[in-house]
């Protein structure tokens, strides 16, 4: 993740992190290594959030632990800790149904900035199949939900996707954040087309 860290920071974008579980001792090293936002997977009900993000803001507003180390050095006229309350991100993952039944509940926790779907996590706690980028219409009236409840509230949501064409249609429809595809995808990507191109190549 550091190292992550230092190869983006030439660049101008913001450090994120998707961390394993709802739990402080994770998110805080996840903070204190520079992330400027954490996104928290299976946050399925208001006080889940509210755990969430007080992992994520210091006293008094949350429990989070004093030693920024790495994070220390976003200081320039005043210290760290005087103004991460207010610029870290904290984005509870909505990717099950009972999250979708407690959104507005979730969206009410103080600190909470938006919320970030899951599809995959989503669809199968629906009984549905995990795939991304889908059609499904249950689905995809969750998601304008989901857009519609963070707008009211000054928030926003992000979506997970893997083609940039289903990105844009989630832009479309009012995500403020998309992510598309992962590292790992795009090198099996890069391999499939170099090996394709190479069949053609030869006949």
């Amino acid at each position: 993740m550091v190292q992550c860290f230092q190869a983006i920071s030439g660049f101008p974008v913001t450090p994120m992190v998707r961390v394993p579980t709802n739990e402080p001792g994770i998110i805080g090293k996840a903070l204190d290594a520079g992330a400027w936002g954490v996104i928290c997977p299976m946050v399925n009900s208001a006080e889940e959030a509210s755990a969430f993000v007080s992992a994520c803001r210091y006293p008094p507003a949350g429990q989070r632990s004093n030693g920024p180390n790495r994070a220390a050095d976003y200081a320039e006229t005043q210290p760290y800790q005087a103004f991460a309350n207010d610029e870290v991100l904290a984005l509870p993952m909505i990717e099950t149904s009972a999250a979708v039944e407690a959104l507005e509940s979730i969206l009410d926790v103080p600190g909470v900035d938006g919320v970030y779907v899951g599809p995959t996590d989503l669809a199968f706690s629906l009984g549905l199949p995990p795939v991304f980028d889908t059609d499904n219409p249950v689905l995809l009236s969750i998601y304008r939900r989901i857009v519609e409840e963070t707008r009211k509230r000054g928030r926003f949501a992000a979506i997970h996707t893997m083609d940039p064409a289903y990105a844009a249609r989630m832009l479309d429809i009012g995500f403020g954040l998309v992510t598309v595809g992962g590292d790992a995808v795009f090198i099996a990507r890069g391999a499939r087309a170099t090996v394709d191109a190479l069949k053609g190549a030869i006949g």
